[in-house]
């Protein structure tokens, strides 16, 4: 399967996602769930967080940001179906592959929550089917945390400064 027709074949399984998972989890209901020292939280602490619940199994409890994140993505991840059949090429060519799923969510413009937790999510199953395919690429957990974080922080800029960042969450 060549590069393109596995990122079509991703970006047609998040945008699934995506809908499911939007749907189910409107920008107000996700509001109103959380208002308790959010403005401390960036966007590294809730991939952080999400990465090692999701991979590690380990859990900080009694922050509820994290709890519904981890709640969110999980019911997210479940009706995703991805799977990688090839190997990645160089670490190039597997952060422009996260870079353009990113993209391609975001590429109508629509930005929210439910959209920055399937991304969060998608790329939490990337670097788990990557860590089980490929065990060698130990480092590869950090760089998809560092691609995440600085692609919600960068490209959606404007829309996280609207919302206050996690504050608005």
């Amino acid at each position: 399967m060549s590069a393109n027709e596995n990122t079509k074949e991703a970006r047609e399984t998040i945008d699934r996602s995506l809908l499911s998972c939007a749907y189910k989890y409107e920008r107000s209901i996700l509001k109103n769930f959380i208002r308790t020292n959010m403005s401390q939280l960036t966007t590294r602490d809730i991939v952080n967080d999400y990465f090692n619940w999701r991979l590690m199994n380990e859990l900080f409890v009694g922050n509820r940001v994290y709890e519904r994140v981890r709640q969110i993505g999980f019911e997210c991840e479940s009706l995703m179906d991805i799977s990688f059949s090839r190997s990645i090429g160089s670490l190039n060519d597997l952060r422009d592959f996260h870079y353009e799923i990113g993209r391609e969510l975001f590429d109508d413009g629509v930005i929210t929550w439910s959209r920055i937790l399937t991304f969060i999510s998608f790329s939490a199953v990337l670097t788990q089917e990557i860590l089980q395919n490929q065990p060698n690429m130990d480092h590869i957990r950090e760089s998809i945390v560092e691609w995440t974080t600085n692609f919600i922080d960068q490209d959606l800029e404007t829309w996280m400064d609207e919302q206050n960042y996690w504050s608005g969450f």
